[in-house]
């Protein structure tokens, strides 16, 4: 009797730590989605910057691919500075930057170009997590161990034929298509119904996890957090 009341008590004790373990999964997660959610859902702007030095580290990856430098810039969201430039025809056009995972410094770079209203964007970022993305928009994610150039090779795979393509010469030309690739994509999300766009955003997060987490997420999400009132 003794034993089986042990066995129990330990399922229960198990039951109870893969459950808080599952809580926490879900907090965590449901922070970051309404952070991403909230950005993406914000007009974003650059504003070129001074050259920053620690930057010129990224010069020998750049001149590999004979890649030509803009300048430097940065975003009201993130005020780290990025080194922007294009390719030799202007066709494709990006930014990278230093940053840090885990305490190991990489380079994250992301490319883009656009034929009409059709966009282009490949990325090198860890983790390549995304929400889900408008028609208009096809997407390529490298690892973050890809060089430069396979960087660029990928991107130039998915853009496919170069005719017709925009061509972009100055630095302000690049951050103002950036800034409209973001008023798009908002107006996008705003055209489309919530509950449906939520749920979008949850399979594209969550990929083969959506089964066991999307219910949950979405019930959590549904709702927006609660305001602190004024009395």
């Amino acid at each position: 009797m003794e034993r089986a009341l042990a066995i129990l008590f330990t399922i229960a004790i198990v039951g109870i730590v893969r459950y808080a373990r599952f809580r926490r999964t879900i907090d965590r997660l449901e922070v970051k989605i309404r952070s991403l959610r909230t950005i993406a859902e914000s007009p974003l702007s650059y504003r070129q910057v001074e050259p920053q030095r620690e930057l010129d580290a990224l010069g020998g990856e750049l001149d590999a691919v004979g890649l030509v430098v803009l300048g430097d810039a940065a975003s009201h969201h993130d005020p780290k500075p990025s080194r922007w430039f294009r390719d030799r025809d202007g066709n494709a056009f990006g930014w990278i930057a230093l940053a840090e995972t885990r305490g190991i410094g990489i380079h994250v770079a992301v490319l883009i170009s656009r034929r009409g209203d059709q966009l282009f964007v490949t990325r090198r970022i860890p983790g390549s997590v995304a929400l889900a993305e408008p028609p208009f928009l096809r997407r390529c994610d490298v690892p973050i161990s890809a060089s430069l150039a396979e960087t660029y090779a990928a991107h130039r795979r998915l853009v496919g034929d170069a005719a017709g393509l925009f061509a972009v010469h100055a630095l302000d030309e690049a951050m103002r298509e950036l800034e409209q690739l973001r008023a798009r994509a908002i107006a996008w999300r705003r055209e489309q119904e919530p509950g449906l766009l939520l749920d979008l955003d949850l399979r594209a997060i969550l990929g083969r996890h959506y089964a066991q987490l999307g219910e949950h997420l979405a019930r959590r999400l549904a709702n927006p957090l609660p305001r602190a009132r004024v009395v």
